[in-house]
């Protein structure tokens, strides 16, 4: 009966354990995860802002260019 008692508390121990050093892992690769998720955004959410102007301002001057063109058309 002693060593029925041991082994059924030494496997739920064992489980425990097993289950602690599971969880312990799956957190330090989650922190990881986020760190370079922050790190992603924090590079490409500026880049994306002005990159995104730029695109605008092209297409401004284009506008601008075209008006300009037809306005003081000097072809004819």
């Amino acid at each position: 009966m002693g060593t029925f008692l041991t082994v059924l508390v030494g496997s739920g121990i064992g489980a425990a354990i097993v289950t602690a050093l599971f969880e312990l892992w799956g957190a330090s690769r989650q922190r990881k995860i986020d760190r370079l998720q922050q790190q992603l955004a924090g590079l490409y959410g500026p880049l994306y802002y002005f990159t995104s102007q730029n695109q605008a301002l092209f297409d401004l001057y284009r506008k601008c260019h075209a008006a300009y063109g037809k306005e003081f058309d000097f072809t004819q």
